[in-house]
C-alpha cells in the first residue's frame, strides 16, 4: 500500500505534469488493521484522477457492476466507449443495486464482510506459517483479499502450477503481475472465497508441492535444506515519498525543442 506522504507526492507530480491518473481501488473499504488512507482521488479533488470502485467486492461478486469518477470530459468519453464495447450494464443489475443502497445499511455489510476476511486472511497466515517451507515469505496484508508468497528464485510458480493442480489447489502464478519478467518465483494466493477448513487443507496442499520441488533441488545439487522456520514477512511499507525520476517540464522541453529546429 503506498504511504500517505507518497500519495501526497505523486498528486503533486501529477498536477505539475498535467497527467491523468486511472485509481482502480476496489478493495479499500475492506481494511483490517490500521487507520485507512485517502485514495488519490480525494487529495487530487478530482482534478487530474479518475476513480474506480465496484459492487462485485463489497456487495455480490455476480453482480459484476462498478463505477467511476472523472471529469465531465472524460466520462463523456467512456459512455461513447461503453456503448460502443456493450450499449450499457445490465439495467435489472443496476435496479437492484439502487434499491439495496436505498434500504441497506451497507456499512454494516461491509463491516461483516470484514469480519469474515479478516478471520481467513489469519488462518491462510497461520497456515503458511504451518505448511510452507522455511524458504518461503509471505506478506501480512492490512486489507484486499490476498497474500503474496514469495519462493527460492530456483522454483518457476508457472511450471509449479501445473503440479498443484493435479492436487486439486491452484493459485496465481507472481509473473502475471509483471511486464518484465519478474514475479516467477512469486505466487498470489486468495483467502475470500474458502471457508477455514479449505483454506488450511489447501495451503497444506501447496506446501507439500512446494517441499517436493525444494527437496528435488537439494537432491541435485547437494544443498542441505535449512530446518529452522522462517517467520511471515510483514508487508513492506514505501519509503516516504517514495522514489521520483526527475522529468523536464513539459514548458520547458517545448522550448528545447523550438530553440533546436
Amino acid at each position: 500500500t503506498m504511504s500517505l506522504a507518497r500519495r501526497r507526492r505523486l498528486v503533486e507530480v501529477v498536477s505539475e505534469r498535467e497527467l491523468l491518473v486511472l485509481e482502480d481501488n476496489p478493495y479499500g473499504l475492506l481494511r483490517y488493521e490500521g487507520e485507512p488512507l485517502p485514495p488519490l482521488y480525494k487529495l487530487d479533488g478530482g482534478v487530474y484522477v479518475m476513480y474506480l470502485g465496484t459492487f462485485s467486492k463489497i456487495l455480490s461478486p455476480g453482480l459484476r457492476l462498478g463505477w467511476v469518477v472523472a471529469p465531465p470530459p472524460v466520462l463523456e468519453k467512456i459512455n461513447l466507449g461503453k456503448q460502443g464495447a456493450d450499449l450499457c450494464t445490465s439495467t435489472l443489475s443496476q435496479l437492484m443495486v439502487h434499491a439495496y443502497f436505498e434500504l441497506e445499511d451497507w456499512r454494516d455489510y461491509v463491516g461483516s464482510l470484514t469480519e469474515i476476511y479478516r478471520a481467513r486472511r489469519d488462518t491462510m497466515l497461520d497456515a503458511l506459517a504451518e505448511s510452507f517451507p522455511p524458504q518461503a515469505e509471505w506478506t501480512r496484508p492490512a486489507g484486499g483479499l490476498f497474500i503474496w508468497a514469495t519462493l527460492p528464485d530456483f522454483i518457476d510458480t508457472t511450471d509449479l502450477l501445473a503440479r498443484a493442480r493435479r492436487e486439486n489447489v491452484a493459485f496465481v502464478p507472481g509473473e502475471g503481475a509483471f511486464l518484465d519478467g519478474r514475479g516467477r518465483s512469486s505466487m498470489r494466493l486468495n483467502f475470500s472465497g474458502s471457508d477455514e477448513d479449505r483454506i488450511r487443507e489447501g495451503i497444506r496442499r501447496i506446501g507439500e508441492v512446494i517441499k517436493e520441488q525444494v527437496a528435488l533441488y537439494g537432491t541435485l545439487t547437494g544443498e542441505p535444506e535449512p530446518q529452522a522456520k522462517a517467520a511471515p514477512r510483514q508487508a513492506v511499507a514505501e519509503e516516504d515519498g517514495g522514489r521520483v525520476v526527475k522529468l523536464p517540464r513539459r514548458g520547458a522541453g517545448r522550448g528545447r525543442r523550438a530553440g533546436g529546429s
